[in-house]
């Protein structure tokens, strides 16, 4: 991202294109950048002569492109992490991406039982090892499950 003084903005020409009418202008900074920039609106107001802008410059031996940018979306926070942990009670929290590993491997396991008797505690051993070499790339032995789950699946 820069920020720089407009100097120049030039009308180029209007474009029918897939989303719609586009207009297109010729953007020139204090810096010596200079691009082009699409807008929807025919009277453009993101850039504005001599007002500072942060922008983002694409460089091209012809078509050099500019867009705004908003430096707020730029800041990594820490609420908006990929790895934000989700609590889900009993001393457990989980990150997005484990949660969908562990999903992926619980129906893996579901569809990897042959037909038949199929118990809660043999599906749950099975997605575990699945899970544990899809984090770890090893694969560890099935250890007894320590829940007490009784019950078939209830389909």
């Amino acid at each position: 991202m820069k920020k720089a003084k407009v100097n120049n903005i030039k009308f180029i020409q209007a474009k029918d294109l897939q989303y719609g009418k586009f207009y297109e202008f010729e953007i020139e900074f204090d810096n010596g950048d200079k691009g082009f920039y699409l807008s929807k609106n025919e009277n453009q107001d993101k850039f504005v002569i001599g007002q500072d802008r942060d922008y983002e410059f694409t460089p091209h031996d012809k078509w050099p492109k500019v867009k705004p940018a908003n430096p707020e979306f730029n800041q990594t926070s820490n609420n908006s992490s990929p790895t934000k942990k989700h609590d889900y009670g009993n001393n457990t929290s989980f990150t997005q991406g484990e949660l969908i590993v562990a999903q992926s491997c619980l129906k893996a396991a579901v569809d990897s039982m042959p037909n038949g008797d199929i118990h809660t505690d043999e599906i749950l051993k099975r997605a575990q090892q699945f899970k544990d070499w899809a984090m770890t790339g090893q694969l560890k032995p099935i250890q007894k499950q320590i829940n007490t789950i009784q019950d078939d699946m209830p389909f």
